[in-house]
C-alpha cells in the first residue's frame, strides 16, 4: 500500500503541477539548474536519498521518451503528458515487481514475502515529489493555503475523535470498534480523513466544526 501510494502521488502530483503551470519544465531540463534541483530534492527527502542517486534519477527521467521539455496546454502536449504518466507508473511497478519476484522466489505467499522497492525507483519517485515541493508546495505564495488546509484537517480530526466513532463510514466504524488503545483510535481517524476527497473533508468540517452537529 505504501509503495502504491508513493507511485500514485508522485506521478499524478507531478502531472497536476505541470498542467497547473507551476513547474518550469525548461528549467528542470537545463544543465544550469541541475545542482540546485538536486539539492532541493535531497533537502525535501531529508537526506534519505544521496546527491548522486538524485542526480542519476533526474538524468534518467528527463532523458525518457515522454519527458516534456515545455508545456502550454495543447492537446498534443496533454496527450504526451498522459503517456509520461502511464510510462512512469508502468516502469516503477515493473522494476519493483521484478525485484520482488527475484527476492521472494518460492515464498510468494501472504505474510511470507515482502515488496522490494529498488533504489533507482525510490530515487526517481523522490525526484518527482521533490520537484513538486520545490516548485509548488514549498513556494511562499502557496504557504497560506497549505497552512489553512493543515488547520482544517487538524480541527476535523479532533472533532471526529471527540465523537467517539460517530460520523465514520462503515469500514472505519468497524476499525474504531476493534481499536484497543487511544493511539489505535487516532490511527482510525487519520485513515478516515485520508480516504476523503478535498471537498468531502471541507463539507464534513463544516458540519462538525462550524455547525457543531
Amino acid at each position: 500500500m505504501d509503495f502504491a501510494d508513493d507511485v500514485a502521488y508522485s506521478v499524478h502530483d507531478f502531472e497536476d503541477a505541470v498542467v497547473g503551470g507551476f513547474i518550469d519544465l525548461r528549467e528542470v531540463s537545463a544543465p544550469s539548474s541541475r545542482e540546485y534541483l538536486v539539492k532541493e530534492v535531497v533537502s525535501w527527502a531529508k537526506g534519505e536519498v544521496s546527491d548522486q542517486a538524485v542526480d542519476s534519477a533526474l538524468g534518467r527521467l528527463i532523458s525518457g521518451p515522454y519527458w516534456p521539455t515545455a508545456f502550454s496546454g495543447t492537446p498534443a502536449e496533454l496527450g504526451n503528458l498522459k503517456n509520461l504518466t502511464s510510462a512512469l507508473i508502468g516502469s516503477f511497478v515493473r522494476r519493483v515487481t521484478e525485484a520482488t519476484l527475484q527476492a521472494n522466489s518460492g515464498s510468494l505467499t501472504r505474510y511470507q514475502s515482502r515488496v522490494v522497492e529498488t533504489e533507482d525507483v525510490l530515487a526517481e519517485i523522490a525526484v518527482l515529489k521533490g520537484l513538486v515541493s520545490a516548485y509548488l508546495m514549498s513556494h511562499e505564495s502557496r504557504r497560506p493555503f497549505y497552512e489553512w488546509q493543515r488547520a482544517l484537517l487538524k480541527e476535523l480530526a479532533d472533532a471526529l475523535l471527540e465523537r467517539q466513532g460517530a460520523w465514520l463510514d462503515a469500514v472505519h466504524q468497524k476499525s474504531w470498534l476493534d481499536a484497543q488503545t487511544h493511539l489505535q483510535q487516532k490511527r482510525v481517524i487519520v485513515d478516515q480523513i485520508a480516504s476523503l476527497t478535498d471537498q468531502s473533508a471541507i463539507t464534513l468540517h463544516d458540519k462538525l466544526v462550524t455547525r457543531g452537529l
